[in-house]
């Protein structure tokens, strides 16, 4: 990744979090808190160790895109 998609992908998320969308699972999130949000990292870190073992190339690739939203 380079910097500018690393930059993007935080000013979504800030936009998201400073202009929620009733319904939104970024909503959802931030409203429930560090806790739930770290259990989301958690899982999305799982499914990539995963992915790396039993998925091809492009399941991982995708696993990691989530994990880094």
């Amino acid at each position: 990744m380079n910097e500018k998609i690393i930059e993007d992908l935080y000013q979504v998320i800030k936009d998201r979090k400073e202009n929620p969308i009733e319904g939104s699972y970024t909503k959802y999130l931030f409203d429930k808190g560090i806790d739930k949000i770290l259990k989301k990292v958690g899982e999305e870190s799982t499914e990539v160790i995963v992915a790396s073992k039993n998925e091809g190339k492009s399941e991982v690739i995708t696993e990691i895109c989530d994990l880094c939203y």
